[in-house]
């Protein structure tokens, strides 16, 4: 595996848009191919600081783009599959890359001739906008470094890094774990009273797989609330899934969150900020921790009111049952599903049969992608996967030129992360001809072989959600791998793919898509507008453990010592901001809150909510400009998606849009106006 040439990663793989020969590639490649492309990225960038030629944005910005090149290419196919396709061995390999990784980034980082060539450069007049973003972008990089520190606080922080990307996958690699040790046995089939014999059917083989054969077996989901609440019948066995979500990570996790937040705390103070969330908001759109606390608080008592009223009628239902005590977090979703029903909105499970997923991905999906932007997405069974259920495509563009492979690797499989997400295999960069390579991950629950996939709408929804992050890259057109795609701030990243969740429940695509998979029937406009009753109706709950979950984030990454329990903590800032309550919890505790301790969201979860002011109002637009058309798209394509961070993104939004966003559009999307 030492030669270059005989490694998979290391060289082209003559496929479409290089994309990755899954065919060839085995475990056994990436430690020698990681060695290799750490070698070639920190032998390029040393050749860059010890350069006798006066500095340039060629010889130093762009130079420092290219030498990262093979890096890249090699991180990118390990990570992602490591997300999707976790094993043993892929544990082992992280173990030994991480510190490989953080080494290699401070040889780099804390380079000081490295960081004098790109400073001077990044102070020349004559560099134009996106030049100097890049260039402004590589300072703050060697800043976040310490390179302005003493040696001595470098070596700190290059420590601190090491040790925090160490604890960040260690805690993601747990909580994978826990899927299986934190999974809810149940007896006998009477306890799943509600759910579907085909769903049982898989909890009883799950059961059997896991050597409790007669059983059932029911993992935790990704969030607290699990899809099971609404249907289960048996109160205990709601209770008993619900404690053992919320309790994950109590003696595990919660203790690694700890030493997380230490050591961000201890790393922010070092580069000159009070706090780690001020650190991660200065970069940011909003700026500052008030500014976001500001427009939770301004949502706040209006959330509380309404989610108290819905529990109000909830309890009476139940009283009128004959069910004693009052309503518990487990029980929220079971008597809202029947508060529904009293007010003739439409049930989530009879919407399924018209959610088969295929149609939901080709005549939902890929019909509006390509309605709206003229692009042609063609299936390429001849382009290696690295599971038989992930599916490859080729997009075409309006020209007929092939701009970027697509894959979509849609179901819940044992190894595989939970929730849903956008991962890249190569990104786009115009200067070096590089097109993007993007995989979208989900975790639907496959049906049986011969039985048709349905899905609910939410999980329709997360389809066009995450495939508006694959085109947030496939449509960048920047001339820099570094500004590309979804490379922009962290509270903008989910505007796009937010944006194209609204298409999902539109009349144009609806119609298309949205058939019976057994009698073809159209879903009709009665059931849409119950349809769209039942998503408004949902709404005061989801905005709610959202923003109780944003608060938690903040709080834990802007309290400098955490003296208390995670779970005191946590009540206690609830509490604070007024989003504390008897039946809802925030969506992730600090135990299984992966966002902000394996992901990229410390101290910005409030990112998606901030991204949906911006989706909600372009969303608006976008009918005004004429709705599902080319026109509309091609102004959104070219004004938003091509930009990435080429330019700075409110301006941007501004000249797309012709005026800065209001929140009145995502007000009236969540039904809270």
């Amino acid at each position: 595996m030492t030669d270059r040439k005989q490694n998979p990663l290391l060289v082209n793989s003559g496929l479409p848009h290089d994309a990755p020969n899954f065919d060839i590639i085995e475990d056994a490649h990436f430690l020698p191919a990681f060695k290799a492309a750490i070698a070639d990225y920190v032998g390029k960038a040393t050749a860059v600081a010890d350069s006798t030629h006066t500095p340039n944005f060629t010889n130093t910005i762009y130079a420092l783009e290219l030498s990262e090149v093979l890096l890249n290419k090699v991180s990118s196919v390990f990570f992602a599959l490591s997300g999707s396709d976790m094993t043993d061995a892929r544990r082992a390999i992280m173990d030994d890359v991480l510190p490989m990784l953080q080494d290699a980034n401070n040889a780099v980082y804390q380079n000081a001739k490295l960081f004098a060539r790109v400073e001077k450069v990044a102070n020349d007049p004559t560099l134009d906008v996106e030049q100097k973003r890049l260039a402004d972008d590589y300072v703050k990089g060697f800043v976040e470094a310490g390179i302005r520190l003493t040696k001595r606080q470098m070596n700190t922080i290059a420590k601190i890094d090491a040790e925090l990307a160490t604890l960040s996958s260690k805690f993601g690699q747990e909580l994978l774990k826990q899927f299986d040790t934190s999974a809810l046995i149940v007896d006998t089939a009477e306890e799943l009273a509600g759910l579907d014999a085909g769903t049982i059917k898989q909890l009883s083989e799950a059961a059997e797989k896991a050597g409790h054969k007669g059983k059932y077996l029911v993992k935790p989901s990704n969030s607290t609330t699990h899809p099971f609440l609404e249907s289960l019948e048996n109160r205990e066995t709601r209770q008993r899934l619900y404690e053992i979500s919320i309790n994950r990570g109590e003696a595990t996790t919660n203790a690694m969150g700890k030493k997380i937040l230490k050591l961000r705390q201890k790393k922010a103070k070092l580069l000159g900020f009070d706090t780690w969330a001020d650190k991660q908001l200065e970069p940011q759109t909003a700026g500052k921790v008030d500014t976001v606390f500001d427009f939770i608080g301004q949502m706040a008592p209006d959330l509380k009111a309404k989610t108290d009223a819905l529990a109000a009628e909830m309890q009476v239902i139940m009283n009128a049952e004959g069910i004693s005590g009052k309503l518990k977090p487990w029980d929220w979703h079971f008597y809202a599903a029947k508060l529904q029903q009293q007010r003739g909105c439409m049930d989530s499970d009879a919407l399924k049969p018209y959610f088969e997923f295929n149609n939901v991905l080709e005549k939902g999906v890929f019909y509006t992608m390509e309605t709206l932007y003229g692009i042609k997405i063609v299936e390429r069974d001849d382009i290696p996967v690295y599971h038989s259920d992930v599916r490859a495509y080729e997009i075409i563009d309006t020209d007929g030129r092939s701009i970027a492979i697509f894959y979509g690797d849609f179901f819940t499989r044992p190894g595989k992360r939970g929730g849903a997400w956008k991962t890249t295999y190569a990104q786009q960069f115009l200067e070096n001809w590089d097109t993007p390579v993007v995989v979208n991950v989900c975790n639907i629950v496959k049906a049986d072989d011969g039985e048709p996939t349905l899905i609910d709408l939410r999980e329709a929804q997360t389809l066009f959600h995450e495939f508006g992050h694959a085109l947030h890259e496939i449509f960048s057109r920047t001339r820099y791998a570094s500004n590309s795609g979804t490379r922009v701030p962290r509270d903008y990243v989910e505007f796009p793919s937010t944006y194209q969740e609204d298409w999902a429940q539109h009349p144009d695509v609806l119609k298309n898509y949205a058939t019976h998979h057994e009698t073809g029937e159209v879903l009709s406009p009665e059931m849409v507008e119950k349809l769209l009753e039942s998503l408004n109706f949902t709404q005061a709950f989801d905005t709610f453990e959202y923003l109780a979950a944003t608060v938690v984030d903040m709080e834990l990454h802007r309290t400098k010592n955490i003296s208390t329990t995670m779970d005191k903590f946590e009540r206690k800032a609830l509490k604070k901001h007024g989003l504390d309550s008897d039946y809802i919890l925030p969506r992730y505790r600090a135990g299984y809150f992966s966002h902000i301790f394996a992901g990229g969201y410390s101290a910005s979860y409030y990112a998606y909510i901030w991204s949906e002011i911006l989706a909600a109002d372009a969303f608006a637009y976008t009918q005004e400009l004429g709705g599902l058309t080319a026109a509309a798209g091609k102004a959104y394509r070219d004004g938003i998606l091509a930009l990435g961070n080429s330019v700075d993104p409110t301006e941007a939004y501004k000249a797309y849009r012709g005026k800065a966003p209001t929140a009145d559009a995502l007000l009236k999307r969540r039904g809270l106006a």
